[in-house]
């Protein structure tokens, strides 16, 4: 699912490190959040740029 996000195994391996709970278990994060909407951005660019 990570790397399907455009996360490399690096970013993924912090993501997890020490982590088992289920998905279902996440509890919010402001800093998980600005990661994430970093990331969505990079991927909105990427996709404006191949469509030009």
């Amino acid at each position: 699912m990570y790397l399907k996000l455009g996360l490399t195994t690096d970013q993924i391996r912090v993501l997890l490190r020490g982590e088992v709970a289920s998905p279902d278990a996440y509890e919010y994060c402001e800093e998980m959040l600005s990661f994430y909407e970093a990331k969505l951005n990079n991927v909105d660019s990427q996709i404006a740029h191949c469509m030009n």
